[in-house]
């Protein structure tokens, strides 16, 4: 026979063990979802190597810069436009000149090879591509007439021309 105090340990062991392992038993799994999102917007950067024509010996000379353009994958690019200059004369983008002081020397600025087509702003530049999210390179085709009188100097005759990218 089972003492009484041998019997309330017992007891008492088993309630414990029996609730012990119903909590450690008890989990409750809980789960949910969380939003991740993002907008991919048009958009395009440039880069620019100059067109630096040299010495000029009153002879015809050409010269090529480019236009390194880079936009988002699916951009569409509606044009590639270049500026008169911040020396244009009268007729801006047919009336470029580089300045030393007051002494002009007039070059003109082409989207062909062939030096045909004026690039000018917003017509005239090449079709551009839709992006890729890969630079795409465009050529200025660069040209100084030959006969023009200007003035010999040390000191570069400079013109700065503003590229437009319109796109959406």
């Amino acid at each position: 026979m089972i003492k009484r105090s041998a019997k309330y340990g017992l007891l008492t062991m088993l309630l414990v063990s029996s609730l012990t392992s119903k909590i450690a038993n008890a989990s409750t799994t809980v789960t949910g979802t969380v939003g991740v999102s993002a907008t991919v917007i048009a958009s395009c950067t440039i880069a620019t190597t100059p067109v630096a024509f040299g010495n000029y010996t009153g002879a015809l000379l050409n010269a090529n810069g480019n236009i390194a353009l880079t936009c988002t994958t699916g951009t569409a690019v509606a044009s590639i436009g270049l500026d008169g200059g911040v020396n244009a004369g009268a007729n801006a983008v047919t009336g470029r000149y580089m300045v030393l002081g007051t002494n002009h020397l007039p070059y003109s600025l082409y989207s062909d090879s062939g030096r045909t087509t004026n690039w000018g702003n917003p017509t005239g530049g090449p079709t551009a591509a839709a992006g890729t999210g890969a630079v795409q390179n465009y050529v200025i085709y660069g040209q100084i007439a030959a006969g023009q009188t200007v003035p010999v100097s040390a000191i570069q005759y400079v013109d700065t021309v503003n590229v437009t990218v319109i796109f959406n």
